[in-house]
């Protein structure tokens, strides 16, 4: 015969709400329902105080939002692993558990402490399945938060090379002081690109400028070679100018050239 749970008390199934209540994902009935059960067991206090442990310790420094079908899968997982009712933490140490009604009159009912003992290993599994659910919830955003970047092309990356496969990309080499500078236009994308072989780093507190040079002499900033790196993307458009220039400037860059060019690299076509 099953037991009757007496009215207005919430049945064996809200046990089953702890983890998704630690890991936030239950509704607002069932946080009202749940909540005015956790303050008469202790039991699902102590199952939710240890989930939201292990939450926040796979969880440092990540910030991640649950996939939104999280609850969803939660719930389909509790529904499909048997939990047993939680064994009373507070209850009498004196007291022995009845003797099954069809059990041997000679077999003794195991103690408290057995009983407990053997509540906490058929509850281990689904508790264990429960903590791993959660986890594996973070670990996915974690797995998301890692490969991100990865899977969004660096800008000045992809600048570059869409410069040295246009179609009709032209090539043009200088150098000077044991480096190698070469500049690559495309007309149709009326942009350039500048590679460098041996180029040493810009001395502290200066950079490398680069400039479009026109026939007039006039220079026009293209930006700052990179500390680290021996590739570019020039800024603006190379239409109209004859030559690449390079300058030492202070760090930063300045609005025309105070040094003499490193190098003036010829543009072709």
């Amino acid at each position: 015969m099953s037991q009757q749970v007496p009215p207005g008390e919430p049945g064996d199934d809200v046990h089953a709400l702890a983890a998704a209540y630690a890991l936030d994902a239950v509704d607002a009935d069932e946080r009202e329902t749940f909540e005015l059960h956790l303050s008469t067991c202790a039991t699902c206090r102590r199952e939710v105080a240890e989930l939201r442990e292990a939450t926040v310790a796979l969880s440092d420094d990540l910030a991640v939002e649950p996939p939104p079908a999280l609850r969803e899968q939660l719930l389909t997982q509790i529904a499909l692993t048997p939990q047993d009712a939680p064994t009373p933490v507070d209850a009498p140490t004196d007291q022995v558990a009845p003797t099954p009604v069809d059990a041997p009159t000679d077999q003794v009912a195991p103690t408290d402490e057995v009983g407990a003992h053997r509540a906490r290993r058929s509850r281990g599994p689904g508790r264990w399945l429960l903590a791993g659910a959660a986890a594996a919830a973070i670990a996915i955003g974690a797995v998301a938060i890692t490969q991100w970047p990865t899977d969004t092309p660096d800008p000045a990356i992809v600048a570059v090379q869409e410069v040295l496969e246009a179609p009709d990309a032209i090539e043009a080499t200088e150098s000077a002081d044991g480096a190698t500078f070469t500049v690559v236009t495309a007309s149709s994308l009326d942009r350039a690109v500048l590679l460098t072989e041996d180029l040493p780093g810009a001395p502290d507190g200066e950079d490398y400028q680069l400039w479009f040079v026109h026939e007039d002499g006039t220079a026009v900033s293209a930006g700052l070679m990179p500390r680290e790196g021996d590739e570019v993307a020039l800024e603006g458009a190379p239409a109209g100018a004859v030559a690449v220039g390079i300058t030492v400037e202070p760090a930063g860059g300045s609005e025309q050239p105070t040094s003499d060019p490193i190098v003036a690299v010829p543009l072709q076509g």
